[in-house]
């Protein structure tokens, strides 16, 4: 999740920010035209009235010897 810190700059129509590569898993800097990002960002916002399901039950990472 981006934290506001991550943010290095947003201007002329652009962001850029620090994530994490997961593959590599290392810090990168990416930089995207505004629209993309918030995209990006949105898909993983929640429509509302929907739970975020992996806080409850097996999904719950509390769960995870139970799963395996």
């Amino acid at each position: 999740m981006l934290q506001e810190k991550d943010f290095l700059a947003c201007g002329n129509g652009q962001v850029t920010f620090h994530y994490r590569n997961s593959k590599a898993g290392r810090i990168e800097t990416r930089t995207l035209p505004g629209a993309t990002f918030l995209w990006l960002l949105l898909q993983h916002a929640l429509p509302k009235g929907f739970p975020r399901t992996r806080n409850f039950g097996f999904p719950h990472s509390n769960r995870k010897p139970l799963i395996q």
